[in-house]
């Protein structure tokens, strides 16, 4: 079997309301939030590993992070909202967020905090044999 991995950020409701209270969202300051989204997901994909115990029992799941990062990207807290339907696989992603050093948010951010939701999808794929 082939480890698959992927960390999706899903921005929740929570999120785009901190962003958007306060002051007039302009193009320019949903690009450099889009440009902060992006870095963070190729963080995030970059740090992923699947935990040996998992994979070697099959397990496959996703798990979503609700985090909370301060405005120089220093993580506040992190809750599981949403188990893979394994331990092993929740804690990584636990582990995993709360362990990772985030971007600082952009300038033009308004708030002292943000909050959303992480996904972190751990699959795995027969590999084909040629």
């Amino acid at each position: 079997m082939k480890r698959i991995l992927q960390g999706f950020l899903l921005f929740s409701l929570v999120a785009f309301s901190a962003a958007a209270s306060g002051s007039d969202i302009s193009n320019k300051k949903l690009r450099t939030m889009a440009d902060w989204a992006s870095e963070t997901e190729s963080i995030v994909s970059n740090s992923l590993s699947y935990p040996d115990k998992a994979w070697e029992a099959g397990k496959k799941g996703t798990a979503i992070i609700r985090l909370t990062l301060n405005k120089n990207g220093g993580y506040i807290r992190g809750e599981l909202i949403q188990s893979s339907g394994d331990v092993t696989l929740d804690t990584a992603a636990k582990d995993l967020t709360r362990d990772l050093s985030f971007p600082a948010l952009p300038d033009d951010y308004s708030q002292n905090d943000l909050t959303f939701d992480l996904a972190i999808s751990y699959e795995l794929v027969a590999e084909q044999e040629n």
